[in-house]
């Protein structure tokens, strides 16, 4: 669902960010719907990076060899300032607090989260 809900926002588009990227199957398959550009995953895990680096190389490592997706480790409440802005964020990490990331989302982009709304409290 949620990919369908950011598909629009990803074709012929320059940034994505996946926040909570894990394994990195959603990074690559935002990747994959883009026809440019590039999608940057972060995880605050190392070991979830280093998982995720594993799993593209595995059959996708020319979308890392040409930069088209990049693994950070990091804080994913505070979003990757570095490449912003993002056509399209995807938010699957758990926190009980909504990130303040909404200045990493370009002019007419989309953020999805995958969240139960009830849980999430203002930060």
């Amino acid at each position: 669902m949620a990919l369908e809900l950011l598909k629009d926002h990803l074709k012929g588009k320059n940034r994505a960010l996946d926040i909570g990227s894990g394994s990195g199957y959603f990074t690559t398959l935002m990747s994959k719907l883009m026809d440019t550009g590039y999608v940057y995953g972060v995880d605050h895990l190392p070991e979830m990076v280093e998982l995720a680096n594993k799993n593209v190389d595995k059959s996708n490592a020319q979308l890392k060899e040409d930069g088209r997706i990049i693994f950070k480790e990091g804080d994913g409440r505070n979003g990757l300032k570095e490449f912003a802005p993002y056509d399209a964020i995807m938010f699957g990490g758990s926190l009980k607090k909504f990130p303040r990331i909404m200045d990493q989302i370009a002019i007419g982009g989309r953020m999805v989260n995958t969240f139960n709304k009830s849980e999430l409290i203002p930060s």
